[in-house]
């Protein structure tokens, strides 16, 4: 799998290219020979210039409206002395590299939105991202106290989960790629059915139908990064794999019932530390649990919980775990061992 090209190795690249191409004959041939000269510097110099030379050439298509808009907003057009060729080699370098450099045609968002869910609140959204133009297609459940964002571009489809849990019923389409980023790496589908969840601690990611491709992020990433922590991870129906600071667990084999068993009204863990359980219950209490030493937070929990019980989860657990559970006088609850 090749090397992502740094984005700003492709913003030096791109201008060197545009004014190579644009410029006055003279400022032309000292960029195209700068030019020659930069991509022999290291290898990831070579891979920003393909990525450079592959965007120049999508940009063909909408060229004509950039020289007009070179024209129109420069502050020199007035001019009548300085010829096109040149004007257009005085915008190259700061207008192709704004353009090309983020991507411009490409990354302007077909449809962007935003969805959040509080304490104990669950729902639904449906994207406009059906191929055939016949409207809503991929749909989220988002379970409680999530948080994320959608962009869908042309050729592809991006939702950013900064926390929480949603389950994702993907519309295949092969020419736009649904990529879920996440601090713990990124997950790229067609068309499937699956879950991710952060709720700060280790990042969890389970499949119901399909097959999901998983990029890891590498240790002590704090957000979604081009950069990767390993190999890619391909996961199938009834398999789940979690990411923690770095580190990727073996994919599992898990219980369909459990993949976004919020949605029926059920908490599932299945041998999960405490201190990453109880993230999940707190997104259905009043208040939240807390723990009281790094002995709680290891202690392991299985078994099923009704989401509706949230606030009488603490004797649940005091039952189950050698725990006790203490109230505080602001109606806060820590847990204590026995």
């Amino acid at each position: 799998m090749q090397q992502a090209p740094d984005e700003a190795l492709v913003e030096q690249a791109l201008s060197l290219l545009a004014t190579s191409e644009v410029a006055t004959e003279r400022a032309a041939r000292q960029a195209a020979s700068r030019l020659a000269a930069w991509r022999m510097r290291t290898p990831l110099h070579e891979i920003a210039y393909l990525e450079a030379a592959r965007r120049w050439t999508l940009l063909g298509e909408i060229a004509p409206e950039m020289r007009d808009r070179f024209e129109q907003d420069s502050p020199v057009a007035a001019d009548r002395k300085m010829s096109r060729r040149a004007l257009l080699g005085w915008g190259a370098a700061g207008a192709c590299t704004a353009l090309l450099g983020t991507g411009w045609y490409w990354r302007q968002p077909l449809y962007r939105e935003s969805y959040e869910t509080g304490s104990g609140q669950l729902a639904q959204a449906q994207l406009p991202d059906r191929g055939d133009d016949a409207g809503l297609g991929t749909r989220i459940d988002l379970s409680a106290q999530t948080r994320l964002a959608v962009s869908l571009y042309r050729h592809e489809r991006v939702v950013e989960l900064s926390h929480g849990e949603a389950l994702f019923t993907v519309t295949p389409d092969a020419s736009r790629p649904f990529r879920v980023r996440t601090r713990g790496g990124e997950v790229e589908v067609v068309g499937t059915v699956f879950t991710v969840s952060d709720r700060g601690g280790a990042i969890s990611l389970a499949v119901e139908e399909g097959h999901v491709r998983f990029h890891p992020a590498p240790r002590d990433a704090r957000w979604y990064t081009l950069s990767r922590g390993g190999a890619p991870l391909d996961l199938r129906a009834n398999t789940s794999i979690s990411w923690r600071d770095g580190d990727v667990e073996p994919v599992r084999r898990i219980d369909p019932e459990s993949v976004a068993a919020w949605r029926n009204g059920w908490l599932w863990f299945d041998n999960q530390r405490l201190d990453e359980a109880l993230p999940a219950i707190n997104a259905f209490r009043t208040r939240p649990l807390t723990t009281a030493s790094p002995a709680v937070n290891a202690l392991r929990l299985t078994g099923r919980f009704r989401s509706a019980d949230a606030n009488s989860a603490s004797a649940l657990l005091e039952a189950i775990l050698p725990l006790r559970a203490e109230t505080r006088a602001n109606g806060d609850v820590v847990l204590r061992l026995r």
